[in-house]
């Protein structure tokens, strides 16, 4: 390995070692990234129900045509 890098490497592992433990910098992007998440989920499940409500009204609309058609005929 190169000395330069072996010395660099030595360096960060001493930097890690050395950390005093988690800071608000450390936490706060996983909490803005656990909102973000659970707001895409959220969305995805809204849509998930509008989904259904839109198969329902189909549904309705279809079997209203058929009965029309059948008083037609």
């Amino acid at each position: 390995m190169d000395p330069e890098w072996l010395a660099l490497a030595r360096e960060a592992v001493a930097a890690l070692q050395t950390t005093q433990g988690t800071s608000w910098v450390d936490v706060a992007p996983l909490i803005v990234s656990g909102v973000g998440l659970s707001g895409i989920f959220w969305g995805l499940f809204q849509m998930q129900q509008a989904g259904r409500r839109r198969d329902r009204e189909i549904d309705i609309i279809a079997e209203t045509l058929a009965e029309l058609l059948r008083r037609t005929k």
